[in-house]
């Protein structure tokens, strides 16, 4: 025959109170995420001109690129999904060698030989 009733000795102590959260320094706050993905964008876009120097389009661009190199992938599959997407993201505004538009030969092109001349 089982007892239903615990005396107090036999209850588990709780650390926090009922509702209140066991992580100490809690939820970070939307203004120090906000801050921290704006510190991330500027780090990124300084190479490159700073942040004035980009468009609306490509502004949002990278917001987008930030916020989701700043969540938490929930397994390895979501983990390379995540860095592809900031990788095309990155190559998209030419922030990294594949995208980025050269505005100024760096040399005679392999096609130079051909005689082929770009109108």
């Amino acid at each position: 025959m089982q007892i239903s009733e615990q005396n107090d000795d036999q209850k588990r102590a709780h650390l926090y109170p009922k509702g209140v959260s066991g992580h100490p320094a809690g939820r970070e706050s939307k203004a120090a995420r906000v801050a921290r993905r704006d510190a991330i964008m500027a780090q990124w876009a300084e190479p490159f001109g700073g942040l004035a120097s980009l468009r609306a389009a490509e502004l949002e661009l990278l917001r987008i690129a930030a916020e989701l190199s700043m969540c938490r992938p929930r397994n390895a599959e979501d983990r390379v999904r995540h860095v592809n997407a900031i990788a095309r993201v990155m190559a998209q505004l030419g922030f990294t060698d594949r995208g980025r538009r050269r505005a100024e030969s760096d040399g005679p092109s392999p096609f130079d030989h051909l005689g082929i001349v770009d109108p």
